[in-house]
């Protein structure tokens, strides 16, 4: 098994992994990727490569070594399972706050994003989605500790 992931989708694989006996999964992520879920994917038994300066290039390393290797590719934001199951975290923000007029959704690879906007919006098609990259999700995460 093989993927590129800026973390989430990498550590959900690796989890998933981990409970059928560890099998081989590599996991393609960019250099940039957070050392907290670089430690987590590893701490399922995962082999991880760094892969470049982004997403992209993660992807592209990834999926070259798909053909050369012969492994499967499972793809973060390109399967339609994939999103379907990233979706329903989006449907249970719905169910749980129907009035809710923002989501914001962190983005690596865009997997979640897929997932999450697709459901809220087909569920309620003016809710609004804000996509926060890693450096902005910190800000606003220091900007709200500092104001509470």
């Amino acid at each position: 098994m093989i993927t590129a992931s800026s973390g989430n989708h990498g550590t959900a694989l690796s989890y998933a992994a981990s409970l059928f006996g560890k099998p081989p999964i590599t996991i393609f992520v960019p250099d940039t990727a957070e050392p907290v879920k670089i430690n987590k994917i590893k701490s399922y038994g995962a082999q991880v490569v760094f892969a470049g300066e982004n997403y992209t290039k993660a992807l592209q390393k990834a999926l070259a070594y798909e053909k050369e290797s012969g492994g499967t590719y499972a793809h973060s934001h390109g399967d339609p399972l994939v999103i379907s199951g990233q979706g329903t975290i989006g449907m249970e923000i719905m169910e749980d706050l129907p009035d809710v007029e923002n989501i914001l959704i962190p983005v690596g690879g865009g997997g979640l994003l897929s997932g999450v906007a697709t459901a809220a919006k087909t569920i309620n098609s003016k809710v609004k989605i804000y996509v926060l990259k890693q450096r902005q999700l910190l800000e606003l995460i220091t900007l709200l500790k500092t104001t509470n």
